[in-house]
């Protein structure tokens, strides 16, 4: 079998037999989800591994693990029909590039971020009621910035690579673009960076997701960066998508502090 999703059917609506579970294999984690005894009853497995199988099928609910943990919503059947939608993190990621990156006072650079998604389960149609959203990857918090101005986000390791295989197949992260400009007078020599990716849509292309372009002007560690968001689909491959609009909506620029630098984590 294919690890490739299934023609036009990862994302869509499902309906599911009243004797049946529906198995959703994204990657890392894996979502069973069914109706028994008037309620919905959700459960899910993360892998030690990342596999690249993404594919939804049906099973007998006799045949659903036992040693899983069921969770159970109380909401009303309108219809047998399930959907389980890619989504960004409702929250920042504080990114830990494995090695550092120093970029010359005025250059500039392209980095792509690895975002693990979540992943919204709906029931109902038309009117599709959310029970729970599950992360493909667990992650860990972490605060980024001063006590009293910081935000709490989510930490993500990645080697912050500079080119993108858009062949392998991808669909339980999405591919974030970020230009990085150097407009201060200083070497930018960072060691984490915080990605705002509840501000980012989603897209998707032919074998992975992306995100929308995005740009980071750094002005110097006193000052905020200054981030545009590309309000179109990613160039990295033709035909991407629209699948999902951003958690939060911001205008065109917004003003963050982005980067720690070596000196502000070390106080020297």
């Amino acid at each position: 079998m294919s690890n490739a999703p299934q023609q036009g059917g990862l994302w869509a609506l499902q309906t599911v037999d009243p004797k049946n579970a529906l198995k959703y294999e994204l990657g890392p984690v894996t979502i069973w989800v069914c109706f028994a005894e008037h309620d919905w009853y959700v459960a899910h497995e993360w892998l030690e591994s990342e596999p690249a199988v993404y594919r939804v099928s049906q099973l007998p609910l006799r045949d659903t693990p036992d040693d899983v943990e069921w969770r159970r919503w109380t909401a009303a059947k309108e219809s047998m029909t399930v959907a389980v939608t890619p989504h960004l993190p409702d929250r920042p990621l504080v990114v830990k590039p494995s090695a550092e990156i120093k970029i010359p006072a005025g250059n500039r650079a392209l980095f792509f971020v690895s975002i693990p998604l979540w992943f919204r389960v709906s029931v109902g149609h038309p009117r599709p009621i959310q029970l729970t959203e599950i992360p493909s990857v667990v992650l860990s918090n972490s605060w980024f910035g001063d006590v009293t101005s910081g935000e709490l986000c989510y930490s993500l390791r990645t080697t912050a690579t500079r080119e993108v295989d858009s062949s392998e197949v991808i669909m339980h992260r999405a591919t974030c673009p970020m230009h990085i400009h150097n407009n201060s007078p200083t070497e930018l020599d960072f060691q984490r960076l915080c990605v705002h990716a509840e501000y980012l849509r989603l897209y998707e292309g032919a074998n992975r997701l992306y995100t929308n372009h995005v740009k980071v002007a750094f002005r110097g560690e006193e000052h905020l960066s200054q981030i545009e968001l590309s309000k179109t689909a990613p160039d990295i491959e033709p035909d991407c998508r629209l699948i999902q609009s951003a958690r939060m909506q911001a205008d065109q620029s917004l003003m963050k502090k982005t980067f720690q630098v070596l000196r502000s984590l070390t106080g020297v």
